[in-house]
């Protein structure tokens, strides 16, 4: 994740932020989720190289690796896995 992250502050003009993690016990009954689950809201977003680097990253196990999309006008979301990208 931190790759993926460094390229999401890489441009100095849109200075994106980092995606948060949504793991820590705050969530619910303070137990925490047992996935490794981070988000994100950004305007303006590339979403295709946004892909194109999550894709490049070496997973521990890329069958799992899920990645949930919203525009700004959708109703719902889109789930994507790698071999989507």
């Amino acid at each position: 994740m931190q790759n993926v992250n460094a390229w999401l502050n890489a441009d100095e003009e849109k200075m994106y932020g980092p995606l948060t993690d949504l793991t820590s016990g705050a969530i619910g009954n303070q137990v925490g989720m047992q996935a490794n689950l981070y988000g994100g809201s950004f305007k303006h977003f590339d979403m295709e190289k946004f892909m194109e680097t999550v894709k490049m990253q070496e997973w521990h196990d890329p069958d799992q690796v899920q990645i949930f999309i919203k525009g700004e006008e959708d109703q719902q979301f889109t789930l994507l896995g790698l071999s989507d990208l």
